[in-house]
């Protein structure tokens, strides 16, 4: 395994699609953070957690194009069948792939978040989020991370074409986190909508509040609610808007997606062809 990892993170270090992420991540770090300065230039709301987590919005698809770009690499140079033949388990390739992208998706976030916090503490300083939040947050989004890179790497590991993966995983993270939304959307449905306000011989009648149709009750408000909670998409908008309902239930269910899907995809690796 080891041989593995250090051969895998040497070419991953040498790849220009990961450097580009890198530059591109640190880049995004340094925008934000002086968009939140000219915030406070401005007069605006500024605070260190403006814009902190916005790298949970865009961390799943720069995990899902590094994830399927190196697996497809060593399908189309033919690397897994080299450590195959060389004596390598296909479940230690496996987990060495899966190891790899989660610390690239992790290194890829992390480049993002230095510079930023740098800019934001230096002028806008200390946030007034409650640190309990703000690590609970941080440790969430962590975890969907993780449970990204378990579901992008069961997929570029089981397609062996490149371009497929990387269509593949990119369409499956649009579906996620548009799906994320939509069931965000619905829970965060009012009960009533405000009426309208009328007049009656020229003085203001209180407006009675009109039922929302959309408004989630019973069963069907808790199957939403862990439809939230399941889905990585869903963890990232709440992490991005700083409102992680759950945080617990979340943190299970991304450490139990991660090990679901890393399972499955190690057990259909081990017996597909390779050809």
């Amino acid at each position: 395994m080891s041989n593995l990892l250090s051969a895998g993170f040497d070419r991953l270090f040498k790849n220009r699609l990961f450097q580009s992420v890198i530059i591109i991540m640190f880049a995004f770090g340094c925008c934000a953070g002086l968009n939140v300065l000219s915030d406070l230039n401005s007069g605006l709301p500024a605070d260190l957690s403006n814009a902190l987590f916005s790298y949970s919005i865009f961390g799943g698809c720069v995990t899902a194009v590094l994830s399927s770009m190196f697996s497809g690499t060593e399908y189309s140079d033919g690397t897994i069948r080299n450590k195959i033949i060389a004596g390598f388990s296909r479940v230690d390739i496996y987990l060495s792939n899966l190891i790899i992208n989660i610390i690239s998706g992790a290194m890829a976030v992390v480049t993002y978040v230095v510079p930023y916090l740098v800019i934001c503490l230096l002028t806008v300083g200390k946030s007034a989020v409650s640190i309990n939040a703000l690590i609970t947050s941080a440790l969430l989004s962590i975890l969907s991370l993780m449970a990204f890179s378990a579901i992008f790497n069961a997929v570029t590991m089981l397609i062996t074409k490149k371009a497929a993966a990387a269509v593949a995983c990119l369409l499956l993270y649009v579906g996620l986190f548009m799906f994320g939304m939509t069931t965000y959307n619905r829970i965060q449905e009012p009960e009533f909508y405000p009426g309208y306000q009328m007049f009656i011989d020229g003085e203001a009648v209180e407006p009675e509040p009109i039922p929302n149709p959309d408004y989630l009750t019973g069963t069907t408000l808790e199957v939403f609610k862990w439809l939230e909670d399941i889905n990585p998409g869903a963890q990232s908008v709440q992490i991005f808007l700083m409102e992680v309902a759950r945080p617990v239930r979340s943190a299970c269910c991304a450490g139990a997606v991660m090990v679901i899907f890393t399972l499955a995809g190690a057990v259909i690796f081990t017996k597909k062809d390779l050809k």
